[in-house]
């Protein structure tokens, strides 16, 4: 999602860290955060609020100089692995399709199957 200017912002259901929990029912929403992709292939997020405790310990064991760099590490690595399990997932969905057609081919008399081969053939 590019623009012409010099990035685009996208929203998320992420909130912003200045964001305090809401003390009673009926107030405001909390602001999402804003990720931007700049023109030359960069993100930017600002004002992330991660709960995950899972993300906080990981980011805990590494030096402080370090988290930016472990961060980035981790949503590259979340990336990667997203990006393969959606095309193994494709990879699956061809696999059964083609296992459904072989398996109604194998069900025709050998008759249709030469006749409709022959036919495609000529």
């Amino acid at each position: 999602m590019r623009n012409n200017g010099k990035t685009a912002d996208l929203t998320s259901n992420a909130h912003r860290a200045s964001d305090r929990p809401a003390a009673a029912s009926g107030s405001r929403p909390p602001i999402p955060a804003a990720v931007a992709l700049t023109d030359d292939g960069r993100v930017v997020v600002r004002e992330l609020l991660v709960t995950s405790r899972d993300v906080f310990d990981y980011l805990q064991r590494g030096e402080e100089s370090d988290r930016v760099r472990l961060l980035t590490e981790a949503i590259e690595s979340g990336v990667y692995c997203r990006e393969r399990a959606s095309q193994v997932n494709g990879l699956d969905f061809v696999r059964q399709q083609a296992q459904l057609v072989t398996s109604v081919i194998a069900r025709l008399p050998i008759e249709d199957v030469l006749r409709s081969t022959a036919s495609a053939a000529a």
